[in-house]
C-alpha cells in the first residue's frame, strides 16, 4: 500500500456537525455549493482532459467516512488518483450534490463503481438512473464479490498499477483488509 502512495496529493475532507441537518434544505445546498466552488472545482480544473477518467465511491453516512475516488488511466495503464474526497456525516442529498458534480466534470468518463450495499443502494440506483446503468456499476459488496474482485485489487497494488495520494486514512482503510477463510475482506467490526 505504501508503494502506491508515493506522493502527497489533495485530500478534500468535508466533515459536518450534527447541527448541519438543522439547516433548511436550501441552506444546506448553498453550503455545499460554496464548498464545491472553493475546494472541489479547482481540483477538477487541473485534470488532463485528454485522459480517460473513472470513479469509485464507497458510501457511508454516520460511523464511517464516505469516499469518492476519481482516477485517470495513464498511457502505461496505471490508475492514478489525482485527489480523493472524504466525507463524514454528510447527508445523502449533499453527497449526491458532490458526486454528481464530480461525475459531470470528469473528462472522458468511462466507468463509475458505486457501493450499492445497505444504505448506499438507493444513492447508487439514483446515480445510475442519472448517468446511465451502462456507465454506473452498482456493486453489492458481499463475500462472493470479495472473493472475485479483492484478489485482483490486491494484485493491482502489487503490480504497481494503482497510485493513490499519500494519506493515513486511506492507508488505514487498505490495511483493514484481512483474510477470512482464504478470502481477503474488510473487517466489518473495525
Amino acid at each position: 500500500v505504501e508503494r502506491a502512495m508515493s506522493e502527497p496529493r489533495t485530500i478534500l475532507r468535508l466533515a459536518l456537525g450534527d447541527d448541519f441537518t438543522e439547516m433548511t434544505p436550501d441552506e444546506r445546498d448553498a453550503y455545499i455549493d460554496d464548498w464545491i466552488q472553493r475546494y472541489l472545482e479547482p481540483e477538477l480544473q487541473k485534470l488532463d482532459k485528454s485522459k480517460q477518467h473513472c470513479a469509485g465511491q464507497d458510501y457511508a453516512r454516520h460511523r464511517d467516512f464516505s469516499f469518492i475516488l476519481p482516477f485517470f488511466i495513464a498511457q502505461d495503464l496505471r490508475r492514478i488518483a489525482p485527489f480523493v474526497i472524504e466525507m463524514h456525516k454528510v447527508p445523502t442529498r449533499q453527497q449526491e450534490q458532490i458526486v454528481w458534480f464530480v461525475l459531470r466534470r470528469l473528462p472522458n468518463l468511462s466507468a463509475v463503481s458505486m457501493d450499492a450495499t445497505g444504505s448506499g443502494e438507493t444513492f447508487a440506483e439514483y446515480t445510475a438512473d442519472e448517468f446511465g446503468h451502462d456507465l454506473v456499476h452498482q456493486i453489492k459488496i458481499n463475500r462472493a464479490w470479495y472473493g472475485q474482485w479483492m484478489p485482483k485489487y490486491i494484485q493491482a497494488f502489487e503490480d504497481g498499477a494503482v497510485t493513490l495520494p499519500r494519506d493515513n486514512n486511506l492507508e488505514e482503510d487498505h490495511r483493514a483488509i484481512e483474510e477470512y477463510d482464504g478470502i481477503p475482506m474488510v473487517n466489518k467490526a473495525r
